[in-house]
């Protein structure tokens, strides 16, 4: 709530006044903060850095205004926080990260869904694509679950909030990192790799050249 977000902000006071006082509201006003913080715990980031939160708006909130990309910033400057979640030591004690990773083609097609410009990020993708990428990747998260990892899907930065829309309401529980917030020091294992789309109009017109050549 914006009670919480401002006894948040009086507790920063005490160690770092001079963020606040130079962020807020000159930089970022106390509602776009709200908003970054309420998109972070939805995906289960822990705020309790806000040291950290801050400094990161500070330095990208005069570059932007879209709080989908300062929220994308912000987590990178988390990055060390949220692979300790999700990361687990193997037989010889190094950290792994299970998980399951998009194929570049189709993080092409899911990036021409995305709708970026001044009023902030988009996305159009139809309910029917949806749910075939998303049954694709609740298959390969299943192979991760099974081997004792937690469901974890790694995506290009620029796709990662669109990947977790996409496949939160199928696996509440999904994670969706992006590459820049794997740390050194961390194993990444992807046990499914998820194809692209098949495109049916190309299917379609190759039946109808097929069909006019028989014919």
């Amino acid at each position: 709530t914006r009670e919480e977000v401002n006894n948040l902000l009086e507790g920063l006071k005490e160690k770092a006044g001079k963020l606040v006082e130079e962020t807020i509201p000159a930089i970022i006003k106390t509602g776009e903060l709200q908003k970054v913080l309420q998109a972070l715990l939805r995906e289960r980031v822990p705020i309790r850095d806000m040291e950290c939160v801050l400094e990161t708006l500070a330095d990208w909130g005069t570059k932007t205004k879209d709080l989908d990309v300062l929220v994308e910033y912000v987590r990178n400057g988390l990055r060390r926080t949220i692979c300790a979640q999700y990361a687990t030591p193997d037989d010889e004690g190094r950290l792994r990260l299970l998980c399951v990773t998009l194929d570049p083609n189709l993080e092409d097609q899911i990036n021409a869904f995305i709708d970026r410009n001044a009023q902030g990020t988009t996305m159009n993708m139809p309910a029917r694509v949806a749910r075939q990428i998303a049954t694709q990747m609740s298959e390969g998260l299943s192979q991760v679950t099974m081997h004792g990892g937690l469901p974890v899907v790694i995506a290009s930065p620029q796709v990662r909030n669109a990947v977790w829309q996409i496949i939160e309401p199928h696996v509440p529980a999904v994670a969706v990192l992006g590459y820049n917030e794997i740390v050194p020091g961390i194993d990444v294992e992807s046990l499914a790799l998820i194809e692209p789309m098949r495109q049916p109009e190309q299917g379609n017109a190759q039946h109808r050249g097929m069909s006019a050549a028989a014919s």
